[in-house]
């Protein structure tokens, strides 16, 4: 703990037995079964794509990533957002299956994904998508309810 409070860089190794307060004292922590994994991975990302929905810690972490980095527009781009959740602790998107965080965001149909090509990169925008909770659409739902009581 001592090191990531000084600013230092702590890179953790370990398998999935491996104590959370020693993980969370990482500032990145890789997961040594995921180099003997491969080709189960692919099978397993295809049939966990509803468990990832249903996992609350990793969907409030992508949420609040993107909100954090969003534009006026909602849109968040991927490098803002992937800094965003490396600093809320160690995070790694191959834990779950993927080659890059954008396929993590694609995979879950909660959110919205878009690339801008220019002449010599690829921006990668994320936004809180069709699935997602917005605030707006309840306050909407709750103000009609009002009204039809009111007008009865």
């Amino acid at each position: 703990m001592r090191l990531r409070e000084e600013s230092k860089q702590v890179f953790g190794f370990g398998g999935k037995n491996t104590p959370g307060p020693f993980i969370s004292s990482c500032t990145k922590f890789f997961y040594l079964e995921e180099a003997e994994a491969g080709a189960a991975q692919a099978q397993l990302k295809a049939d966990s794509v509803e468990q990832l929905k249903q996992n609350t810690k990793l969907m409030n972490i992508l949420r609040s990533a993107v909100k954090a980095a969003e534009n006026d527009e909602g849109w968040a781009r991927l490098g803002p957002v992937g800094s965003y959740i490396t600093n809320q602790g160690p995070f790694d998107h191959r834990t779950y299956g993927f080659k890059k965080l954008s396929d993590l965001f694609r995979a879950i149909d909660l959110f919205q994904v878009r690339e801008n090509k220019t002449a010599n990169q690829v921006v990668v925008e994320v936004k809180l998508g069709k699935g997602a909770p917005k605030k707006k659409a309840a306050k909407k739902k709750v103000a009609k309810k009002y009204a039809k009581k009111a007008g009865a």
